[in-house]
């Protein structure tokens, strides 16, 4: 799949990587549009925020996120 990484010098690499494999309480989904939040690029360009931020991966989620709702 494509993605975009942040690597250790602050450069966004267009990437092919790897399809992980789907544990069974797991579930993947299709991208058709995406954005960057302004915390994204802040990340990127701003030292200062990035020393309050340990995720690898650009965004921010909730630590007990643990529910999902699927609609069709």
């Amino acid at each position: 799949m494509n993605a975009v990484i942040l690597d250790k010098d602050n450069q966004l690499i267009n990437a092919e990587v790897e399809l992980p494999q789907l544990k069974s309480n797991e579930v993947k989904i299709k991208i058709l549009a995406s954005a960057l939040n302004p915390i994204d690029y802040q990340m990127r360009e701003n030292e200062f925020e990035r020393r309050y931020i340990f995720s690898p991966i650009l965004g921010r989620e909730g630590q007990e996120l643990s529910q999902i709702k699927v609609q069709m």
